[in-house]
């Protein structure tokens, strides 16, 4: 079991994911993250579901790109490379399994793809296929609450820095009603043609924090949802919950809240090409 996100930023592409590894017997913490560069080119793959097969399909999209004999990739070339893999690898391991085995085995990547000085792209895959991701998304297990947690305040025109928030209340979120999720958390930038270094954030320290503002947003959805309202009050209860989890989020980015260090050390990686 993982949760893992990605998000499109103004300034690249942010991945996160918790670290803890679980068959339903034994726990163990390894990464989930995996970067590639060359060819004055990078991706960065976040993997979900079953462990194994995850693994092998990124390490098959690895090899794949380090053998190209291409000088430069652009994204495109990247994509061409790595799509018919995953299609492949979720052929053979997952759907050429007796139906009743599928699900253990199934596997989920979100994938962040840099060149040169295109701008970054992130992707998801759904089964076989790769699509592109405009906005954010999140894989694995807990990802509708992940994705509850971040819709209402995510936009295009937040910064790396800014949206890690959104992603630590994703995890600690996922952390706390989801079995199988947990773990240091680590967060990793794709720039222009670069992936950063894995920066580890233990999410534990932000979750009172995190629990209280999902708390917060809870009760106004409740209170929206139990109101009979007319179309005006009920666009100004949207649109107060709207601003509530904004205003959380610019609190945290400006009074040094518990996720500064990570803060500081995305904005660092963002900038660093």
């Amino acid at each position: 079991m993982t949760i893992a996100a990605g998000f499109v930023a103004a300034d690249g592409i942010l991945l996160c994911a918790d670290t803890l590894w679980t068959d339903g017997y034994t726990k163990e913490y390894r990464d989930k993250i995996f970067s590639w560069t060359g060819r004055y080119a990078a991706a960065c793959f976040a993997v979900a579901g079953n462990s194994a097969n995850a693994r092998d399909v990124v390490e098959a999209c690895r090899d794949a790109l380090s053998a190209t004999q291409r000088k430069r990739l652009a994204v495109q070339d990247i994509l061409r490379l790595i799509k018919p893999i995953i299609k492949t690898s979720y052929e053979s391991s997952v759907d050429a399994r007796p139906y009743e085995e599928r699900d253990d085995a199934r596997f989920s990547l979100l994938v962040g793809v840099a060149a040169g000085k295109q701008v970054p792209q992130l992707f998801a895959s759904t089964r076989t296929v790769l699509a592109p991701v405009d906005t954010f998304d999140c894989v694995g297990a807990g990802r509708h609450l992940a994705r509850y947690v971040v819709q209402p305040s995510y936009r295009n025109n937040l910064t790396v820095d800014e949206l890690a928030v959104l992603g630590i209340l994703a995890l600690a979120a996922t952390k706390q009603h989801v079995d199988g999720v947990g773990g240091k958390s680590q967060f990793v930038v794709i720039g222009q043609g670069f992936v950063s270094g894995i920066v580890p954030y233990d999410v534990n320290q932000s979750e009172p924090l995190a629990l209280e503002h999902q708390r917060r947003a809870t009760d106004l959805l409740l209170t929206i949802a139990d109101a009979t309202l007319d179309a005006e009050s009920f666009r100004n209860m949207v649109r107060r919950f709207t601003n509530y989890l904004q205003d959380a989020r610019s609190e945290w980015s400006k009074h040094g809240a518990p996720h500064r260090e990570l803060r500081d050390a995305l904005r660092q990686q963002a900038t660093n090409r």
